[in-house]
């Protein structure tokens, strides 16, 4: 998949996730930190979004991860991959520091 189809898809499901809560791109946006008009644009794909704002959108959604902004319904059009050599010690250590730096 390419960046253009994976940012659509990503915005896609950030825009369902964000309507179920009833949410406003505005809202979102206060709870982010992130602009109202950068939240439109991610929705449309038009712009990516860094892993620090994924970050703080999956939270401020109130999902358990990143990975659910790409939702099961969406596995055949998209996949996180980590490269093997991310470990269980990186990756509780990474959780650890973001767990520490949201607040």
């Amino acid at each position: 998949m390419d960046q253009e189809k994976f940012n659509q898809t990503l915005g896609e499901t950030l825009r369902s996730h964000r309507t179920l809560l009833r949410l406003t791109q505005a809202d979102l946006g206060k709870k982010t930190g992130i602009s109202r008009a950068s939240i439109a644009n991610m929705e449309t794909g038009r712009q990516s979004m860094s892993a620090y704002q994924a970050y703080h959108i999956a939270a401020a959604l109130g999902l358990s991860s990143v990975d659910r902004l790409i939702s099961p319904e969406r596995d055949d059009r998209a996949e996180i991959f980590r490269p093997p050599e991310l470990g269980n010690k990186t990756v509780e250590h990474l959780s650890d520091f973001f767990s520490r730096s949201v607040g």
